[in-house]
């Protein structure tokens, strides 16, 4: 019996010494809040690792939005992503890991007005049953004591003698036309509208374009080629759609040298619209580590020569993220500038 017990208990110690260790890498993200509206999303939580991805996508599990941000000292985190299209009262998946490559942390969310059973007029039902007069006892009230009646003296008039005043006839004014007003009509009003080949400059979206298609007021939406941003940044975000002086705006292409020697550019975020990518559009965007593509409609034809030349030397390459429904297609596009892998 000694000797079945001193058995187990040796096979027990093998196990625990030759257990496979928890990787530190792999950094567990706590979804803590999550807020959606029409036309932004705010989520918030904590984590161990030093940032963090953060993805939407609906009901059709196509990507909304795909965006990295950082994490504070303490561990927390809050992303505010803007600039979004999602539909009222629709429910959309929210995903959040670590950057460095961590199991994704999921919830849903329904877009719409907090719910919620405050009074929204801030009105509280009367409590208690105090008498608003202040005679709160009738058997309280003091008597009162009625008014003496004086009766007016009557006083005979004075008699005066009468006499007829002197009148002096008002003159009748004679009454002055009014001129006739004609009105003064009413200004048609023009949408305003951009010209087809012109440039565009929005410090809100960090970027150049040049109008493809107009758009208006009226609500046409235009067509716009991303040219490049105002100020150089580590991340860059080509934005799926723009508004810009009140016109609405899709970004379908990126211009020829858009990032040429730009060599603060770390990440750029590639919006869905984009289907063709210009010569030399990152050449020499030494810094250039991580691409977001959340774009479906590029193909090699569509993209120019030289495009990722020279680009992502200063690190250890480039690293590309993109849908994966198209995860076969795109690493025969970009596996050779780069690591490929799904979202």
């Amino acid at each position: 019996m000694k000797k079945t017990i001193i058995a187990i208990l040796l096979t027990l110690c093998l196990i625990l010494t030759t257990a496979a260790p928890v990787s530190a890498k792999d950094e567990t993200v706590t979804i803590e809040t999550c807020t959606l509206t029409t036309a932004s999303a705010v989520v918030t939580g904590t984590t161990a690792a030093q940032a963090v991805m953060v993805r939407i996508k609906d009901e059709s599990k196509n990507i909304i939005a795909l965006q990295s941000f950082a994490v504070s000292s303490d561990g927390a985190f809050s992303a505010s992503i803007e600039d979004i299209t999602l539909t009222d009262g629709a429910t959309y998946t929210i995903s959040v890991a670590d950057y460095e490559g961590g199991a994704w942390t999921t919830t849903t969310e329904e877009v719409g007005e907090p719910t919620g059973t405050e009074d929204p007029t801030g009105t509280e039902e009367p409590t208690g049953t105090e008498d608003p007069t202040g005679t709160d006892d009738p058997t309280n009230t003091p008597p009162v004591t009625p008014p003496v009646y004086n009766p007016p003296v009557y006083i005979p008039p004075v008699p005066t003698a009468s006499l007829d005043p002197i009148v002096t006839p008002t003159p009748t004014p004679t009454p002055t036309p009014t001129p006739t007003v004609s009105p003064t009509p009413t200004p048609e009003i023009t949408p305003t509208a951009i010209v087809k080949g012109g440039e565009l400059k929005s410090k809100k979206y960090n970027a150049i374009y040049k109008v493809v298609e107009t758009g208006d007021t009226d609500g046409k939406t235009g067509e716009l080629e991303y040219s490049g941003p105002i100020k150089e940044k580590a991340e860059n975000i080509i934005h799926t759609k723009v508004n810009i002086d009140g016109i609405t705006y899709i970004v379908t292409s990126i211009a020829p040298k858009a990032f040429y020697g730009n060599t603060k550019l770390k990440q750029i975020t590639i919006g869905k619209y984009i289907s063709s990518i210009g010569e030399k559009a990152f050449a020499k965007a030494s810094a250039l580590e991580n691409v977001i593509v959340v774009s479906k409609r590029l193909k090699a034809e569509n993209i120019g020569k030289s495009v990722w030349k020279k680009a992502g030397t200063a690190g250890g390459g480039i690293s590309f993220t993109v849908p994966s429904s198209k995860l076969k297609s795109y690493k025969k596009l970009f596996g050779k500038t780069g690591t490929v892998q799904a979202d």
